[in-house]
């Protein structure tokens, strides 16, 4: 299991003498680490401690300060996931930043293919409704017609002459 404690982790320092924590020998993300040791909710029962959504922006802001999503920061971020318990909506949160953050490092050959998938989509969806709308139009005008010789025959039956 991961250490609960706070103790367990290497102490604050007032200066910020470096960019990385290295935990157990393995190098993570300073601030990623000390904004979850900052917003984290002690559970005190043995269970992890818990990050609510507050957190998770503090964490996602510290990832992605320098405008890349490094490995480093991969790292701590799974670190975090695991040594930490995230509300739900802690969790969706970081994930839809970390997707959002992700989709601006396509190239623009990636995002053209996406476009023109969603375009052959479009003309998909299009082209079904055409057929639907199509498909009513010719029901309602049968409708239409079968009314009009149920009318017909009516005033047939009724010897109803139409005035025009």
């Amino acid at each position: 299991g991961f250490p609960m404690s706070a103790s367990s982790l290497p102490p604050r320092s007032r200066k910020r003498k470096s960019y990385y924590e290295i935990i157990n020998g393995v190098k993570y993300d300073r601030g990623m680490i000390q904004a979850a040791l900052k917003h984290r909710i002690n559970k005190e029962d043995g269970k992890k401690d818990l990050i609510r959504v507050k957190g998770a922006k503090a964490i996602i802001s510290e990832a992605l300060d320098g405008g890349k999503y490094t490995s480093t920061e991969k790292k701590t971020m799974e670190y975090l996931r695991n040594r930490f318990c995230f509300s739900k909506k802690a969790k969706v949160h970081m994930d839809h930043q970390l997707q959002k953050f992700a989709g601006k490092g396509r190239t623009a050959e990636e995002i053209i293919s996406k476009l023109e998938g969603t375009i052959v989509d479009i003309e998909a969806s299009f082209e079904k409704f055409r057929k639907t709308v199509k498909s009513a139009k010719a029901d309602v005008e049968y409708t239409v017609k079968q009314s009009q010789a149920l009318l017909d025959q009516l005033r047939k039956t009724l010897g109803v002459k139409v005035r025009k």
